[in-house]
């Protein structure tokens, strides 16, 4: 072999009777070529570091309806188009998507004659779905190009520089408003890094004691449940112990029941805090349970999906009529809808109804749901994959679970950059090699 070259060895394929005959073909590279490719690769691990910090920067661009995020993913098309085949169920999500949105807007025409159309903010909700949809692009891209962990911890730096400290939530709870997830999502992803099962367990219950003590519930359970399935992972399983992503699936529901109601019994006796108690004990006063004491938009939407499921399209402004419906629908769990929230926040000359699937609904109608649900379907069946294969990380136990909570009882653009990171991690690679256990047809979830 030459000494100032590099040696590629190139194996062609050719039909012949009953098989293939294959010719192996001996290629020297110049050194200079060589280092030309070395360089290009580098420049190209450069761009894709700086696109995902870019990513999850959460600025506004001057110009109206537009951010960072979406500009880089136009940008950055011609070459995340390329790697979407080679990831599982990438194109299927995206195509869903772009049907959603057709008919959202779709939807919207032909309720003009019904209600007024807020052009603002369809555009708005327009503009969060391509930035979900390139910004997962890129993220898959960039997955060919630099770890899996190095993406996370770009994407946590990205959040914690633009956590927004002038809003009023902010301050009457930093942690809880604003740190949490940045913070957690940078911990936990040099973690993974790291590569320690110890030093990952030890973060999630560090931080799951931070949450504990900012009044942060939601994010304690989470973490605990993470914490608890990266020590059963860690378990050694024979192949045939390890069933199916469905099992597992079914498994890690039975987990998360089981943390919710061990978490609720820790809120209500007061191990989380005095002010937390009182408030979760009046939301189960008042609604029977945390979850719908907390969450009372799931009553108005649910009122609504009933009064009209077909949905009420992109910028769609509520009626009237639609107002009552919904303040009817919360009252019925005994929470009092007339305190200005519906009519400012909910319903105030848009649809939000804290929960992405819900969002999705109101301005995609049906085609939202069958898009909503069909991430879901793809992201769960990844991380159960990932789950039984053993090589889930803490992060994205946490990820999985912060994601599917979110689209029940989180905005859709205000959840969309976890749910962008989240699917962009854990989407598996057709590439990756079956494990002679996967029996079912499934590829093992590899990220690198």
């Amino acid at each position: 072999m030459p000494m100032d070259g590099v040696r590629f060895v190139a194996v062609r394929l050719g039909p012949r009777p009953g098989g293939y005959d294959s010719t192996v073909t001996s290629v020297v590279l110049p050194q200079t070529q060589t280092r030309m490719l070395e360089r290009r690769t580098e420049v190209e691990r450069l761009v894709a570091a700086a696109a995902v910090l870019v990513l999850f920067l959460q600025v506004q661009l001057p110009v109206a309806h537009l951010n960072p995020a979406v500009l880089v993913a136009a940008v950055l098309m011609p070459v995340w188009v390329q790697v979407l085949p080679r990831f599982e169920g990438a194109r299927l999500l995206l195509g869903a998507f772009v049907v959603a949105v057709a008919a959202g807007i779709l939807l919207s025409v032909a309720e003009q004659g019904v209600r007024q159309i807020n052009v603002s903010s369809g555009l708005d909700f327009v503009v969060g779905t391509l930035t979900l949809m390139g910004g997962l692009g890129v993220i898959l891209w960039a997955r060919t190009l630099i770890s899996a962990p190095v993406i996370a911890m770009l994407a946590g730096f990205g959040l914690l520089a633009t956590v927004s400290r002038s809003a009023e939530l902010f301050a009457s709870n930093p942690w809880r408003f604003g740190y949490s997830i940045p913070v957690t999502i940078v911990v936990l992803a040099i973690a993974w890094r790291i590569g320690s099962r110890w030093f990952e367990i030890s973060a999630l219950l560090a931080l799951a004691l931070v949450s504990a003590t900012n009044d942060a519930r939601s994010n304690f359970g989470m973490l605990i449940l993470a914490a608890l399935l990266v020590v059963w992972r860690a378990r050694r399983l024979s192949p045939g112990q390890r069933g199916s992503w469905i099992s597992m699936s079914l498994l890690v529901a039975a987990v998360a029941f089981a943390v919710f109601q061990i978490s609720q019994t820790l809120i209500l006796s007061g191990y989380l805090g005095e002010r937390t108690q009182e408030r979760s004990q009046a939301q189960v006063d008042a609604a029977g349970s945390i979850i719908l004491g907390g969450r009372p938009e799931l009553a108005a939407a649910a009122a609504l999906f009933w009064s009209d499921p077909g949905g009420f399209g992109v910028g769609a402004v509520p009626t009237p009529t639609e107002i009552v419906t919904a303040k009817a629908g919360m009252a019925k769990i005994n929470y009092d809808p007339d305190n200005g929230y519906v009519e400012r926040y909910m319903l105030g000359g848009h649809f939000e109804l804290h929960s992405v699937l819900g969002d999705l609904w109101t301005s995609y109608g049906i085609a939202g749901i069958g898009a909503g649900a069909l991430l879901v379907g793809v992201a769960v069946r990844a991380t159960a994959l990932s789950l039984r294969s053993g090589v889930a990380s803490g992060l994205l136990v946490y990820l999985a679970v912060r994601t599917l909570w979110g689209f029940a009882f989180g905005p859709f653009l205000g959840g969309s950059s976890i749910i962008m990171l989240f699917v962009g991690l854990v989407l598996i690679e057709r590439s990756a090699q079956r494990t002679p256990d996967d029996t079912d047809g499934s590829e093992p979830a590899v990220v690198r």
